[in-house]
C-alpha cells in the first residue's frame, strides 16, 4: 500500500478501498494510514475486526487488549484516519460508509477514511434500502484566486531580477492552467 502513495500526483481523482484480516493485517495498515493522512490522499480503509458477540475468542491472530476487549488492533487507526467508525451491526454500515465518502472527497480533508467490520457483521444478511446503492455524485468545489492575489502576484514578478515560482502538487492534481 505504501506504494501507492510515491503514485499520487497521477492518481490523485481515485479513492483506494483497502481490505485486511483481522489482527496483523490491520496493524499493517498504520504506516501506510500515516503517510496518506500527511499527504491528504484519499483511501478507504476496511480493516476486518473481532467478533462483535464476542463468542468465538480468542480468533487465530486476533490481537486485542486483555484489560479492555473493546480496545483491538484496529484502535491504533484512530490517530492516524481522517474519519474512523467501527460497524458491530451491518445497517451501521449506510452512515458509515456515507460519512467516510464525504471526507474522501472533500479536496481539504481528504485522508484515510477507515470503517472496521466485525468478523460476524461480514456475515450477517441485511435488507438495505435501495437508494443506498443509488449514483450519488459529490461536488468538488474549488475556489478561484482571488483578483487582488493576482494583481499583487503580477507586480512581485515585474518587479523581480529573476523571479522563480514555486507551485503546490495542488496546481497539478486539479490541472490548473491559467
Amino acid at each position: 500500500m505504501q506504494r501507492l502513495h510515491l503514485r499520487k500526483q497521477r492518481l490523485r481523482r481515485q479513492i483506494y478501498a483497502v481490505t485486511t484480516s483481522v489482527g496483523p493485517g490491520s496493524a499493517n495498515l498504520t504506516a501506510a494510514a500515516g503517510t496518506a493522512l500527511a499527504n491528504n490522499i484519499p483511501v478507504l480503509l476496511l480493516p476486518s475486526d473481532t467478533f462483535a458477540t464476542r463468542q468465538p475468542d480468542p480468533v487465530l491472530q486476533q490481537v486485542e487488549h486483555e484489560s479492555n476487549l473493546t480496545t483491538t488492533t484496529n484502535d491504533a487507526l484512530k490517530a492516524v484516519s481522517r474519519y474512523w467508525d467501527r460497524a458491530t451491526r451491518p445497517e451501521q454500515l449506510m452512515s458509515s460508509l456515507i460519512r467516510a465518502f464525504e471526507v474522501l472527497t472533500n479536496p481539504a480533508q481528504a485522508g484515510p477514511a477507515t470503517v472496521c467490520i466485525s468478523q460476524d457483521v461480514q456475515g450477517e444478511a441485511f435488507d438495505f434500502d435501495e437508494s443506498f446503492f443509488e449514483k450519488r455524485v459529490h461536488y468538488i468545489d474549488r475556489p478561484e484566486p482571488v483578483a487582488r492575489e493576482i494583481d499583487l502576484m503580477i507586480e512581485t514578478i515585474k518587479n523581480s531580477e529573476k523571479p522563480i515560482i514555486l507551485v503546490g502538487g495542488g496546481a497539478k492534481i486539479f490541472r490548473y492552467t491559467r
